[in-house]
C-alpha cells in the first residue's frame, strides 16, 4: 500500500550513527564508536536498593498517574544543584523531567520551530540534535569554532543578515563530538548577543559532571538575565542511560508551554524511575560515584591520547579533553574517514566518521573516538590497529 505521509516525514530518517551502529554490532568488533558510558561503572546495587524502596512504599503513589512536570523532590534537587554550581536562582517550577535529554530537544523544537526557521549550531555538533531539528523542517547555519567556542563575529554576522534565527544550539562543555569546552568570556558574549536579539540559546549539558579538572565551568544561565537560556541535563552519562531521566531548566513561561507539549507526547516520565533516582540521590552517594567515574574516564582519556601519540601518523591534530567521553582527530584533507571506516572495520575496529557531525555533511577528514565504553585493553589495542591503518593511508596519500 502507498501511504500518504505528512510532508515533514521527509525530514525524519534514521540517525546516520544508528545505521553505523547496526553495521558494527558484531561483538568481535572493538567499537570506539558508541557514545556510551562504561557498563562496569553503573551503580547497580545502589540503584537496586533505591528501586526496592519505591516498591516497598505502601502509598502506591509511584504507580499512579502523576503530574507532567515530574516528581517535585527530584526537581528541587536538580534546581538546587544547578543553583549552587552557577549562582542562579531557579526553583522546581523551572524544571520539567523528560525521557532523556533527547526528548527535551524534541519538545523545544516542537515548541519553537516553524518550517524554514533557522537554528545556529556549532561546526561540528551533536548529530542526533540535528536529526531532531531537521524533523521540524528548519534550516541550519553552522558556526566555526576555535578552542574557546563559537566564533562570535560569525554569530553576529549571521544575526544581522537573517531575521528568522530562532535558536542557538550549543554543547559548550566537553562537547560531543570534539571534547571542546567554551571559555568563560565566550559564554558571556553569547548570552549577551542572544539577549540583545531575542534569540533563545539551547545549552545541551550532559557531560558537565564528567570533569577531569578542578575548574569551575559555569552554565550560560549564570549570565542570562532575560530568560533566554534553556538548559538540558541528564543522568544518562553519570548514572546509566537505561533510566531515561533527563530534564529541562528554563523560565517558568517556557516550562509551562513545555508541559503542554509533553502532555500531548507521553503524559509523563515514569514516576517509578524518577523516585528511584531521587531515592539514590538523597543517600548522598552521588558525589562519591562521580569521583569514581571521573577518575576512570580521566585514565581512559589519557590512555587514548597516549595511544594516538604513539600509533598514529604525526600529521594529525587532536585536543586532549578535560572531560567527557570523546577524542576528535583531524587528518590532512586527502583522508576520507568515511572510506577509512570500512577499511578499519575489516581490521576489527569501529569509529564514527566526522562528516556526520556537520549540518551539511561536507567535511570528511575527521573522526570521533569514544574512550568511555570499552575496557582499557580494548581501547589501546583498538587505537593501535587504527593508528597502523592511518599510517598506511598517510603513506599512500603522499605517493
Amino acid at each position: 500500500m502507498r501511504y500518504s505521509f505528512a510532508d515533514r516525514v521527509a525530514g525524519m530518517e534514521a540517525s546516520d550513527i544508528k545505521k553505523i551502529m547496526e553495521v558494527i554490532a558484531d561483538p568481535e568488533i572493538i567499537s570506539l564508536a558508541a557514545g556510551s558510558p562504561a557498563k562496569s561503572l553503573f551503580p547497580i546495587e545502589e540503584l537496586k536498593t533505591a528501586s526496592d524502596t519505591v516498591y516497598s512504599d505502601s502509598s502506591f503513589e509511584a504507580f499512579q498517574y502523576a503530574n507532567t512536570e515530574g516528581f517535585g523532590p527530584l526537581r528541587e534537587w536538580i534546581s538546587e544543584r544547578h543553583n549552587v554550581a552557577n549562582q542562579t536562582n531557579f526553583q522546581k517550577n523551572n524544571i520539567i523531567i523528560t525521557n532523556g535529554s533527547q526528548q527535551g530537544i524534541d519538545l523545544i523544537a516542537k515548541l519553537f520551530l516553524n518550517k524554514g526557521d533557522i537554528v545556529l549550531c556549532e561546526r561540528p555538533t551533536y548529530v542526533s540534535a540535528l536529526s531532531v531539528f531537521k524533523s521540524y523542517e528548519c534550516e541550519f547555519l553552522d558556526i566555526s569554532t576555535d578552542s574557546e567556542g563559537m566564533l562570535i563575529e560569525d554569530v553576529e554576522g549571521l544575526i544581522s543578515k537573517y531575521n528568522n534565527i530562532k535558536l542557538i544550539y550549543i554543547v559548550p562543555t566537553y562537547q560531543n563530538p570534539t571534547g571542546k569546552t567554551w571559555s568563560l568570556e565566550r559564554r558571556k558574549k553569547i548570552a549577551t548577543i542572544a539577549a540583545e536579539n531575542g534569540i533563545l540559546i539551547v545549552e545541551d549539558d550532559p557531560y558537565k559532571e564528567i570533569s577531569f579538572t578542578d575548574k569551575l565551568i559555569p552554565s550560560i544561565t549564570k549570565f542570562d538575565n532575560k530568560g533566554n537560556v534553556i538548559v538540558l541535563g541528564s543522568f544518562s552519562k553519570t548514572l546509566c542511560p537505561g533510566l531515561r531521566i533527563g530534564w529541562v531548566i528554563a523560565s517558568e513561561k517556557i516550562i509551562e508551554q513545555l508541559i503542554y507539549s509533553k502532555q500531548t507526547t507521553d503524559v509523563q516520565t515514569s514516576s517509578i524511575l524518577q523516585r528511584q533516582v531521587y531515592n539514590y540521590l538523597k543517600t548522598g552517594n552521588f558525589d562519591t560515584h562521580l569521583l569514581t567515574i571521573q577518575k576512570a574516564y580521566k585514565r581512559r582519556s589519557k590512555l587514548a591520547c597516549g595511544a594516538v601519540k604513539n600509533y598514529f601518523p604525526e600529521n594529525i591534530r587532536f585536543n586532549e579533553p578535560e572531560g567527557g567521553f570523546f577524542l576528535w582527530i583531524t587528518f590532512p584533507d586527502y583522508v576520507n574517514t568515511e572510506k577509512l571506516l570500512f577499511m578499519s572495520l575489516k581490521r576489527g575496529v569501529a569509529f564514527i566518521p566526522g562528516h556526520l557531525f556537520y549540518a551539511d555533511k561536507s567535511i570528511y577528514n575527521s573522526l570521533r573516538i569514544n574512550y568511555s565504553s570499552v575496557t582499557e585493553e580494548e581501547l589501546v589495542r583498538g587505537l593501535e590497529i587504527l593508528g597502523s591503518l592511518c599510517k598506511e593511508v598517510a603513506i599512500r596519500g603522499k605517493e
